[in-house]
């Protein structure tokens, strides 16, 4: 029973983390390709080899940055919004 207690709340602090941290990663706006790798790259912890950056356009019509980087033989892509 008490392992219950403690699953939920710790489900529930894991949650309100998630959330709280959510706008600032979706903050985040570049108004250069090279902004925008940057960022990709610091959200990446730092690392990663650039393969590629196009700029695309949301179904909504608000312009983005997709960001392709390459890491332990691992492809990863972000989107960054243009500002």
């Amino acid at each position: 029973m008490l392992q219950i207690k403690i699953h939920k709340i710790l489900s529930v602090i894991v949650l309100m983390t998630t959330l709280l941290l959510a706008p600032a990663l979706w903050a985040q706006s570049a108004g250069t390709a090279d902004e925008a790798i940057a960022i990709a790259l610091e959200q990446n912890g730092g690392q990663g080899k650039v393969l590629g950056v196009r700029e695309k356009s949301a179904d909504d019509g608000n312009r983005f940055y997709q960001i392709k980087l390459l890491l332990d033989g691992k492809v990863r892509f972000f989107k960054i919004r243009k500002q």
